[in-house]
């Protein structure tokens, strides 16, 4: 297999059109679309579906991605300075992530430090939209496009959400498994900056006019208090799903589903230290997209 048909499919992928990936490549269009017939052709699957919107992975495009991530982070882990000065793959990256987020990616960091030991991660947890314009970090992620700048993005995951409970409280309290949970159980809301302020609306719209038992500033401290049995809380199934001293009382809240980009301006992603971590977390996220989509076991199958 040839690797810059791989390179070629990565960009398709990341940019979702022929013209998009022909720009980012300084090539043809022409010379794209050549490329991606012909890696079709050596692994004998389709691996783009073609619409007049673009290009979008076909199921075999999404099992060869995360492949292709790697051999391009193992590709570009052999650049070098000219002259043979130290590595590229050093220095700092900087990257903003929410607060879940945030301890997602941290739990996974010593996969990345083990293979790019030179790179000091600077992760900055915050819901403030970063001006990538300005280069204030080297990565975000966003769940708002950036409406201007010569900047990449690349859709990352797709956060749903259900209400939550500790064992010890739904025990106590049966109807948190039926609609009157929202008159008779008390409830527990994040009310910071971002994304999650639609949590705490949410709550306050099913509540009517009854003020949740807690209120907190951060999300450790909603998991806090949702342990320790002060109520109900809705949470992104991917934070409390494998959580054992919790259960799920809902289905998907599907208004509190939303999608989940990666962005960084072009001129910082074309530095290898940046774009081996951007690779990294797309293959992170690919890995793991189950436990953002998915639920571990149905509803009915929940035993307090």
């Amino acid at each position: 297999m040839d690797w810059n048909d791989i390179r070629f499919f990565l960009s398709v992928a990341e940019n979702g059109t022929l013209s998009a990936a022909a720009k980012a490549l300084n090539v043809s269009q022409p010379t794209v679309g050549r490329r991606m017939d012909a890696l079709e052709q050596v692994v004998g699957r389709r691996l783009f579906e073609r619409s007049q919107q673009g290009f979008s992975l076909t199921a075999a495009g999404e099992i060869l991605l995360p492949h292709a991530l790697r051999m391009q982070a193992e590709a570009l882990s052999f650049l070098k300075h000219p002259g043979g000065a130290e590595d590229d793959l050093s220095g700092p990256v900087r990257i903003r992530l929410g607060e879940l987020t945030s301890r997602f990616f941290a739990s996974h960091l010593h996969e990345f430090r083990a293979r790019y030991p030179k790179i000091q991660i600077e992760l900055e947890t915050s819901y403030e939209l970063a001006d990538l314009s300005r280069k204030e970090v080297d990565i975000a992620m966003v769940d708002t496009l950036p409406g201007h700048g010569d900047i990449t993005v690349k859709k990352l995951a797709h956060y749903t959400h259900a209400v939550y409970g500790a064992r010890s409280y739904v025990a106590e309290h049966p109807e948190a498994f039926t609609e009157d949970r929202y008159s008779k159980c008390d409830w527990i809301t994040a009310e910071v900056r971002g994304d999650c302020g639609a949590d705490h609306a949410w709550v306050m719209g099913k509540i009517g006019p009854n003020r949740p038992s807690v209120t907190c500033r951060t999300f450790n401290g909603l998991f806090a208090a949702l342990e320790g049995g002060a109520g109900l809380a809705v949470c992104s199934i991917f934070s409390l799903e494998d959580n054992p001293n919790v259960v799920r009382v809902s289905e998907k809240v599907e208004e509190l589903s939303f999608e989940a980009w990666l962005v960084a301006h072009r001129d910082l992603l074309a530095l290898p230290r940046v774009r081996v971590l951007w690779d990294w977390l797309v293959g992170l996220f690919e890995v793991h997209r189950g436990a953002f989509e998915n639920f571990r076991e149905e509803l009915r199958d929940v035993a307090v």
